[in-house]
């Protein structure tokens, strides 16, 4: 059967309707990591799974994981959230309510310390310019920026964008750091030019706890054993989160939906297919760090992270990002030809790899990882990230095209696996382009990492077909810590080599990261070297080799 048949049949089962009912539902629930109804929403899909006669298992883990041992981040403690406000004072001494975490929970930045605060707002604008006001308000509040506040005599810090809706900011302090103690508030750009030299009040009531739960969602469909497909969706988002990503939840459900309806076709490949709905990085971590997931019987894995979006309201293109070289993914060109077949509107092909979502969690252990998304987003990390921004035609079509995708690699495997080795070539050509724009030496990396994929796909074939386990290069290093490894980590776990890795310049930095991950990934610094030139067009220093080399090895003696 041709994909095109194939195609047909899965958007029979894909339900956009059920898909738009769920995402409603998980859009009102405030799906923070480390707080209660994040494990209401796995409850939630997992019952619903059921339901569709799915095969479903729900893990929730309780309490630290420690994931800061094993990988470059770590879960965050856990947090209640009861009730966040921003009062400012009249003339006549009455206190008006301003921002209210009754209208939208991101009021509180995300794992804001309780506390109450009282004096006048001055509105600092970017970070960088912070004097020391008690009181600031400013445009942008990443993890470093509040703690650089609060060191330097914040007693609270307000947040803004210059967007639509409330922005979504958070702080996920870890349990190896004592916890913050300034309260941090999220208001709409308009509020505040207008509290500037205002007298406000702010109070947040929350707590921290040292029980978290984390709940991972595995589902499985076709065959009980040998490989198979990873398939994730990140159920974590402060709420609404509609797009980002209760979309990609109920995307996920739908394609385990028209799966289970093929299940006999997919048992006869020898293929099963596996789908995790946890926290984004930290619960797809924790399943490979607790034995939950194998990963050498993982021969591709997929993140589906904000999809179904009703373009022309929240702007944006579909995108597939492809695995990195030379992790090459089967299902990447078998995908890409399905979304080019069944989809509507833009999209932009399959593209090179991008960090950014669970897929890194994938790569981190070895395993092929790619990332559909659609992006950019107006409405991204804001109270206006809504249902009514979603389609149920394109959530329903975007499931039916990754369902007919992956069962049309399990029975045209061989074809399959051709055409990534051949999507490979393009490589080389945009390393040809990048040489003569730049007058580098990228096509050089680029031939032998195509080489190394060649071999690498060859080796998954043997896998699927034989049984055969192999390994396509040699290692030369053996990683102690995972990737994704974030700025936050590198600043509090990275010790001195963290410290010299975040004073790079941006662009050696962006190398520097690549090189991490594609040397935890194959085990070869050897190859994460042929993918820095392949990227920038030179050769590593050997200064900077280094540097990669200790933090991987970090916490070893």
């Amino acid at each position: 059967m041709g994909l095109q048949q194939l195609l047909q049949e899965t958007a029979r089962v894909a339900d956009g309707l059920r898909a738009f009912e769920l995402v409603s539902l998980l859009s009102r629930l405030h799906r923070v990591q480390g707080s209660s109804e994040v494990v209401v929403a796995a409850e939630h899909v997992a019952q619903l799974m059921g339901e569709l006669g799915i095969e479903t298992r729900l893990e929730t883990l309780r309490g630290p994981l420690g994931l800061y041992e094993y990988w470059g981040f770590w879960e965050p403690r856990g947090w209640r959230l009861y009730s966040a406000t921003l009062e400012r004072r009249r003339s006549d001494g009455s206190w008006e309510t301003v921002a209210s975490s009754h209208k939208t929970p991101l009021v509180a930045v995300v794992h804001s310390p309780p506390g109450s605060v009282e004096g006048e707002a001055r509105l600092v604008g970017s970070p960088d310019s912070y004097q020391g006001e008690p009181l600031p308000i400013v445009s942008s509040l990443v993890w470093e920026t509040y703690y650089r506040l609060v060191e330097a005599g914040a007693e609270a810090v307000i947040a803004f964008h210059e967007g639509p809706g409330v922005r979504y900011w958070g702080l996920y302090p870890p349990f190896f750091q004592e916890p913050p103690n300034a309260p941090a508030l999220s208001i709409e750009w308009e509020k505040a030019l207008w509290l500037n030299r205002e007298r406000i009040r702010i109070r947040v009531e929350a707590e921290y706890h040292t029980m978290p739960e984390t709940p991972v969602l595995l589902a499985r469909v076709g065959s009980d054993s040998g490989h198979a497909v990873l398939l994730t969706a990140h159920i974590c988002h402060p709420s609404p989160g509609a797009h980002d990503n209760a979309s990609g939840v109920a995307v996920l459900v739908e394609v385990m939906a028209a799966l289970k309806a093929m299940e006999n076709r997919l048992r006869d490949t020898g293929i099963s297919v596996i789908a995790v709905a946890s926290p984004e990085w930290t619960g797809l971590a924790a399943a490979f760090t607790q034995g939950l997931l194998e990963p050498s019987s993982l021969m591709a894995a997929l993140s589906i992270d904000m999809v179904g979006a009703r373009l022309d309201s929240t702007g944006g293109v579909l995108h597939l990002i492809g695995s990195p070289l030379p992790l090459a993914s089967p299902l990447d060109p078998v995908l890409d030809a399905a979304i080019a077949a069944s989809i509507e509107g833009p999209y932009t092909g399959l593209k090179s790899y991008e960090w950014g979502s669970d897929h890194d969690v994938a790569i981190g252990v070895g395993v092929p990882g790619s990332l559909l998304n659609e992006w950019p987003d107006r409405y991204y990390h804001t109270s206006l990230d809504t249902p009514d921004n979603l389609s149920p035609q394109r959530l329903a079509a975007i499931a039916g095209a990754i369902a007919g995708a992956v069962v049309a690699l399990g029975e045209r495997l061989e074809h399959a696996i051709e055409a990534a080795k051949a999507s490979t070539s393009l490589y080389v050509y945009r390393a040809l382009l990048s040489d003569v724009a730049l007058e580098g030496d990228a096509r050089e990396a680029a031939v032998k990492l195509v080489e190394y994929s060649r071999a690498y796909l060859d080796a998954i074939r043997r896998a699927v077909k034989k049984g055969e386990q192999e390994q396509p290069w040699s290692r030369d290093i053996d990683a102690a810590v995972r990737p994704p490894i974030t700025r936050t980590y590198l600043y509090l776990r990275g010790g001195e080599a963290g410290k010299k890795m975040l004073a790079l310049g941006e662009r050696e930095r962006s190398g520097a990261k690549a090189m991490m991950i594609i040397a935890a990934a194959t085990g070869s610094m050897e190859i994460a070297k042929l993918y820095y030139q392949m990227k920038t067009g030179r050769q590593p220093s050997g200064e900077l080799v280094e540097l990669v080399e200790r933090i991987l090895v970090m916490g070893r003696g």
